[in-house]
């Protein structure tokens, strides 16, 4: 019985370290005018984004509608992205279309807004310019995306599970 609760007790003490991964590692979807792959970007700590690869397989620039794009998360909408050149000033601030020239690829690093919080500078008492990521907890994450190609607006939905795992160090 003893040897038992030892045992318990120093797996229960022995320092462990999170991976993070998602299922499936890529997910692809595509139709007449685009192939689309999202997998999670993940650091050391957790996954605070998505990277996105947009192919147009057409001989005519397509847009991503990044006003229109959303972030989902348990099967829910939950704002909009951000990502390298867009200024952050509110939620609802128009983005423009990003234009995919004909048989271009979209390669981009996407974070959710609502996870992208200003960091409060305390000895100040205002917000500052930087940004801090919390990261996107275990569970369903994905993107509605919106294309505007030919006149039609085109909806591509791509989900991911974001997976936690507590391993010995």
């Amino acid at each position: 019985m003893w040897p038992m609760v030892a045992l318990v007790l120093w797996v229960g003490c022995t320092p462990t370290k999170s991976l993070w991964s998602s299922e499936p590692a890529i997910r692809k979807t595509g139709n007449e005018y685009f192939d689309t792959k999202l997998s999670a970007y993940c650091e050391k700590t957790g996954c605070i984004g998505f990277s996105l690869f947009l192919e147009n397989k057409g001989p005519r620039e397509i847009d991503v509608d990044w006003s229109r794009t959303v972030y989902l998360k348990n099967g829910v909408e939950a704002g909009g992205f951000t990502f390298e050149g867009i200024i952050m000033r509110g939620k609802q601030d128009f983005k423009p279309l990003e234009t995919v020239v004909a048989y271009g690829i979209l390669s981009k690093k996407i974070l959710p807004e609502m996870l992208t919080v200003k960091k409060l500078v305390p000895d100040m008492l205002s917000y500052s310019g930087n940004a801090i990521q919390p990261y996107m907890e275990p569970g369903e994450h994905g993107i509605r995306l919106v294309v505007k190609a030919d006149g039609r607006e085109i909806i591509e939905r791509l989900v991911i599970n974001i997976l936690k795992m507590e391993v010995p160090e």
